[in-house]
């Protein structure tokens, strides 16, 4: 080993102590600045990703949005985007803080590096301590504070505020959309459900006219076609209760998606009912509080204003640049690499870009784009929530009247029906137009049932525009 390089290890054994103890102090605070997940932190995540074994036998709506408030992925997807514009947040405010950072560096230089002639580095004449050193080191601590920027930093970071805001009330969007959703879902079950009680309401009636025929059949009171007829109108109607049971089971698997649960070849079951359902507000009410608190509203304009913050952050960057810079360093002599030198070093760096091919320029035209753009997303949200409130009202009424109608409809030919029916099997009625009735009244039973679910599909929804639901489930507070 050269003598330079024993000089440069020894040089560097000296202040090894004082080294670990900035090393043993950083790794202490960094250790306790990363966060190890909680327990309940990890359960929660494995009950979000795997099957759970708590799961009620019998769903209501009140349990299922528990189960949606933490499990249903869109309101995991808001939330995700929630926690990610905190982060951005933070990088953001991360800006105007100081920054503490460690430098250390060794090295050795070749002969041709030493700013002496190499014939005169051995010379006896030239003082030693005038010479350069071959090896050297220097170890920094090094703290920096911003102190101005144009405010471009302070306005950045009231943007991400502002976009944070609009993320969270995104997310409760989110949550009262998905109330909305498990309504309809539970309705859409019930609706199905009764469908198919329909349909198999309809092939136990065409039993019983086939039993009824068969037996006038063997009587002689009917030729054979009577039977085959009403044969082939029960495959129809075996035909059409397949159908419904499809349906009922596409139901069932709407409502397990919104709910994430396991998959199961089983039904989901529900305790619903399926009446029509009322809205407990004027429109009035409706309107003045879809204004106030609509997440969505209230998001969209959050962005708006975040958007001209970051106009006046664009026209920050045009400022000159002013930091302070704070440092404590422990090197070795330039000189001789024997002697130490430690001490602190005080100043302020400023800068100014003169002339950066209009980048900033661009950046300026860009947010003011941006800013009005969501302006004009703003102004068009408000509008459209008006103008939704409107048409469901509307549409609302409307099936208010229709609803009336249906039921009377199924009332009236469930009597001629009846009638029908003993008539027939008395052979005072032709076999045709019982037929034609009994297609009749299921008819109207499914339009009524469909009217059913509409109507309460626009009360949900009506609900869902009137922000109703913030307010009743107290989402702000999930």
């Amino acid at each position: 080993m050269s003598n330079s390089n024993t000089g440069l290890i020894s040089t560097l054994i000296a202040p090894a102590v004082w080294w670990r103890y900035f090393g043993t102090a950083f790794a202490i605070l960094t250790a306790f600045s990363i966060e190890a997940p909680s327990e309940e932190e990890v359960r929660s995540n494995e009950t979000n990703t795997y099957s759970d074994s708590s799961l009620p036998s019998v769903w209501t709506l009140e349990l299922a949005i528990q189960r949606a408030m933490s499990h249903n992925p869109d309101i995991l997807q808001a939330n995700a985007n929630t926690r990610r514009l905190e982060g951005s947040l933070m990088i953001s405010r991360s800006a105007m803080m100081p920054k503490l950072r460690f430098i250390g560096d060794a090295d050795t230089r070749d002969v041709s590096l030493i700013d002496l002639p190499e014939n005169q580095i051995d010379n006896p004449l030239i003082d030693p301590e005038t010479r350069q050193a071959r090896d050297g080191f220097s170890m920094k601590m090094e703290i920096r504070q911003p102190l101005f920027s144009g405010f471009q930093n302070q306005k950045e970071y009231k943007a991400e505020k502002l976009r944070a805001e609009g993320a969270a009330l995104s997310e409760e969007n989110q949550r009262s959309i998905t109330i909305a959703v498990l309504e309809q879902s539970f309705d859409l079950i019930m609706f199905a459900r009764e469908s198919k009680a329909i349909r198999q309401q309809s092939m136990e009636s065409f039993q019983r006219l086939l039993s009824i025929a068969e037996r006038r059949f063997e009587a002689g009171d009917v030729n054979e076609i009577e039977p085959l007829r009403i044969k082939a109108e029960l495959s129809r109607a075996e035909a059409d209760l397949s159908s419904s049971e499809s349906q009922l089971v596409s139901a069932y698997e709407n409502l397990r998606r919104a709910l994430a649960l396991p998959s199961s070849q089983g039904p989901v079951m529900v305790d619903h009912e399926f009446l029509p359902a009322e809205i407990p507000f004027t429109i009035q009410e409706a309107t003045e509080n879809a204004l106030i608190q609509r997440g969505d509203l209230k998001a969209s304009e959050l962005e708006w204003k975040a958007s001209k913050e970051r106009v006046r952050s664009a026209k920050g960057a045009l400022s000159p640049r002013v930091e302070a810079v704070a440092s404590y360093d422990y090197r070795s002599s330039f000189y001789n690499s024997s002697n130490t030198l430690d001490g602190w070093q005080l100043g302020l760096i400023g800068s100014i870009n003169v002339f950066g091919g209009n980048e900033r320029k661009g950046a300026l035209t860009m947010r003011k784009a941006e800013a009005e753009s969501a302006k004009n997303r703003y102004e068009s949200k408000r509008k459209e929530v008006l103008s939704r409130l409107v048409e469901l009202v509307s549409q609302l009424e409307q099936h208010k009247r229709t609803l009336e109608s249906r039921r009377t409809a199924v009332e009236l030919n469930q009597k001629v029906f009846e009638q029908a029916e003993k008539q027939y099997s008395a052979g005072q009625f032709g076999l045709e137009s019982l037929i034609q009735i009994e297609e009749t009244l299921n008819q109207a039973q499914i339009d009524f049932a469909r009217s059913l679910y509409s109507h309460n599909s626009i009360v949900a929804q009506l609900k869902y525009a009137a922000a109703y639901n913030q307010s009743r489930y107290n989402l702000e507070d999930n």
